[in-house]
């Protein structure tokens, strides 16, 4: 994907989007019990065309936990939001109507693109930290020195068939529950979450965000590993990747989010808030649309979908018996303060 000139974004904007005064890290910095999950990472932005997400070691002390992520990241999402938001704008259609928002919420389709890549790079930051105090990377940089990363290298060869898969869904959990359950200190305090007029607009808004993120990640993962002729079986397709495919990663998370609700009634709100995220996104993405054809590659019946997921789920379990969650670490602490993952 090439960027279009007016995507481009500098290291220092990117830095300042993820960390800076308005962020939501600076908020989870200023939160007790929530600084326990930033307190000792570093955040380095690059400026690079390559979509390059990877959590390492920071070089300078050899030990700290480095989250090193380049402006393709957000430059891509956001391309990748436009060419969406202009597909519904081609079919007469205001995007953030069909997710709740009342017509007038935004100027434009470009102000909603750049509100929805917001969201999305928040996710994806939300989602490296997880890798972090789970205790995924720690694990994995013992047998992987270079760092995790979310795009290109080899996977060791220790590692079993299916764990790195379950690990990216483990650290999607760790990130729904956070922008799940601390929506309202979102809407109080940052700065990004205080446009959402309610609960249900703010949870199809973020299902649809995810959806840029599955997407992003798995294109980069995909890049370099592209088959001439797919495998039939879901199970086979994912043959030396990192990510699970796109559609595996959505209705596990969207599970997740129906799991997180704490009442019948709010249930149903976030299953209708759901339901409107996917139609939109199902349209969007059509065929007969401008898109690339990924998106159509997504689609696998229903229960291969499930049988997949709870594959994972239990390699979940596994990883957890062998040593690659933390238990009892100031981190782990803190999630538990903050309730039950």
């Amino acid at each position: 994907m090439t960027n279009d000139l007016s995507d481009r974004i500098d290291a220092g904007e990117m830095w300042e989007m993820i960390c800076g005064e308005n962020s939501l890290l600076n908020l989870f910095s200023r939160t007790h019990g929530l600084r326990l999950l930033v307190q000792d990472i570093v955040i380095e932005t690059i400026a690079s065309d390559q979509f390059e997400a990877i959590v390492m070691r920071d070089p300078d002390d050899g030990k700290s936990p480095m989250i090193r992520l380049s402006t393709a990241c957000y430059e891509h999402m956001l391309q990748h939001a436009r060419r969406l938001t202009k597909v519904a704008g081609d079919k007469g259609l205001y995007p953030w109507k069909a997710l709740g928002w009342k017509i007038d919420a935004f100027s434009d389709t470009d102000e909603f693109s750049k509100y929805i890549a917001g969201v999305a790079l928040d996710f994806m930051i939300l989602h490296e930290i997880s890798h972090i105090a789970r205790g995924h990377a720690a694990r994995y940089l013992a047998i992987e020195p270079m760092g995790m990363s979310e795009c290109r290298g080899n996977e060791p060869d220790c590692l079993s068939k299916f764990r790195r898969l379950s690990l990216e869904l483990d650290a999607d959990s760790v990130a729904v529950y956070h922008m799940v359950t601390l929506r309202d200190h979102f809407f109080a305090n940052a700065f990004l979450y205080r446009k959402f007029p309610n609960t249900s607009v703010y949870i199809s808004t973020v299902s649809f965000s995810m959806s840029i993120v599955f997407h992003m990640l798995s294109r980069a993962d995909r890049s370099s590993r592209r088959a001439a002729k797919r495998p039939r079986l879901l199970i086979d397709r994912h043959a030396g990747l990192r990510h699970p495919a796109p559609d595996i990663r959505a209705e596990f998370a969207n599970h997740r989010i129906l799991q997180l609700s704490s009442s019948v009634p709010e249930r149903k709100e976030f299953q209708r808030a759901l339901t409107r995220s996917n139609t939109l996104l199902r349209m969007l993405t059509a065929k007969d649309t401008a898109m690339d054809g990924n998106f159509e590659e997504w689609e696998h019946e229903p229960s291969e979908v499930a049988d997949f997921i709870n594959l994972l789920v239990d390699e979940i379990s596994a990883a957890a018996d062998e040593g690659w969650m933390y238990q009892g670490t100031p981190m782990s602490e803190a999630l538990r303060a903050l309730g039950d993952i």
